[in-house]
């Protein structure tokens, strides 16, 4: 285990603020649930790849750094997505987890629950230290309670060059719905990286803005910014479609 003490001077606010945070994401998962019969997350492989500007490069760049690296979805939900990337082509020569914050049944079905863990990001509990490759969040790191906790926990168990690739939804409209009142900006994460040493670089497309974040001491083969320019505009989306469409051909092939 790493460890896991939060700042001193930082516990109480916190601790609370987490709590309140883990409160409200597991009473709305329950509503959802009693009110659908399940969790009606439907995020896909698809969706991911658009979301994140494309993943094809970013995951070869983990490949290179360790072949069989751990890659963790940080907030994944039902899985979904993660389990189609982790058996997508894009997905080769890796291992995949998932951080959840709800046990929910359709994980099962999905990447596995003995392939989850339920603890949150400002944690990360069970997650040793430098033991992972690579961090990916869709829509979810946005939602921390305490985004400063959150950057070090995920330094913490990240190797020196681990990489991050997040995306943060634009800043809400006060007439979108209330539970994205909950959620941050991209700058509160960025800041806490960039004192932490790792390089930064920002993108924008359809309603996101896309972070990648490098950590140093690792041996240097490419910025940032390349690193995230060199997927955006890119085709890893068929992939996609081939996992969702199996007549389709795969264009890796």
């Amino acid at each position: 285990m790493g460890n896991e003490t939060l700042i001193p001077g930082e516990n109480t606010v916190a601790r609370n603020d987490i709590a309140q945070a883990l409160f409200r994401v597991r009473d709305m998962d329950r509503e959802t649930s009693l009110k659908y019969g399940s969790y009606r997350n439907y995020t896909d492989l698809l969706q991911y790849l658009m979301g994140f500007e494309g993943l094809a490069n970013f995951l070869d760049y983990l490949r290179n750094l360790r072949l069989g690296g751990l890659v963790l979805d940080v907030g994944a939900g039902t899985t979904r997505a993660v389990a189609q990337l982790s058996d997508s082509y894009l997905g080769r020569d890796l291992t995949f987890g998932a951080t959840i914050l709800t046990r929910m049944k359709e994980i099962s079905e999905n990447l596995g629950f003995e392939r989850t863990i339920e603890t949150e990001v400002e944690k990360l509990r069970g997650v040793n230290d430098k033991s992972v490759t690579g961090v990916i969040s869709f829509s979810a790191l946005a939602y921390s309670a305490a985004p400063q906790l959150a950057v070090r926990s995920i330094d913490r168990v990240l190797i020196p060059g681990g990489a991050v690739k997040a995306n943060f939804k634009f800043p809400p409209s006060s007439e979108e719905h209330s539970a994205r009142r909950f959620s941050k900006t991209h700058d509160e994460f960025s800041d806490t990286f960039l004192k932490l040493g790792y390089d930064i670089a920002l993108g924008e497309a359809f309603q996101f803005v896309t972070m990648v974040a490098i950590k140093p001491g690792g041996q240097k083969s490419i910025s940032a910014k390349e690193l995230l320019n060199s997927d955006v505009g890119a085709k890893d989306y068929l992939v996609a479609v081939r996992e969702l469409f199996p007549s389709v051909r795969n264009p890796a092939e």
